[in-house]
């Protein structure tokens, strides 16, 4: 194959790997926008810095003109309680995703946090307490916080900013409270 030969091979294949770069761009960005829904399936709308966001079905979009809203991204699932919770006999259960087991939820929740030294104290089945989410500048991500909550709980790692931890520095009653703090969010977020 000559140079020409070569030339005009390289240049076809970057003209058409260009080309297919700037479908996925197009198909992608299509993906990602919806026309805008009837505000009646509109969950909540709040103003950010001169940026309109809306949350329909737990999903946050950006209103990109008056007509359409772009993906942001997945704020919770919609179908989170059919997926994790169950009722029989008018008490409502629980459902551990991995075993199936069933665990009776509580009508009412009270502690004093008196035997809580760290988070990891606070959640388990007897306790009551079963979760808790740490949106930050660090964690802005569902994946992210998840996953650093995660690692908390499994004692990998510790608070980057935002926390939740008993603590002996302010109480009302008692010797231990509950401490909760947390960061502003940042321009890109629309809470924390």
């Amino acid at each position: 194959m000559g140079w020409m030969s070569k030339r005009i091979w390289t240049a076809t294949f970057l003209l058409l790997l260009g080309a297919s770069v700037f479908v996925a761009v197009l198909v992608r960005g299509q993906q990602q926008s919806i026309p805008m829904p009837d505000e009646s399936l509109v969950e909540l709308t709040v103003k950010h810095e001169g940026t309109t966001y809306k949350l329909v079905n737990g999903d946050l979009y950006r209103v990109a003109s008056p007509d359409r809203l772009v993906f942001v991204e997945n704020i919770y699932d919609k179908d989170f309680r059919e997926k994790n919770y169950t009722q029989h006999d008018g008490q409502v259960f629980r459902v551990d995703a991995d075993t199936g087991k069933q665990y009776p939820t509580r009508r009412h929740f009270e502690d004093g946090f008196e035997n809580a030294n760290l988070i990891t104290d606070l959640i388990d089945i007897e306790r009551g307490w079963n979760s808790f989410t740490l949106q930050s500048a660090s964690t802005p991500s569902v994946r992210e916080y998840v996953q650093l909550r995660n690692r908390i709980l499994r004692g990998e790692a510790k608070f980057i900013d935002n926390r939740v931890e008993p603590s002996s520095e302010i109480v009302h009653t008692g010797a231990r409270a509950l401490k909760c703090y947390s960061l502003p969010p940042t321009p890109k977020m629309v809470c924390a």
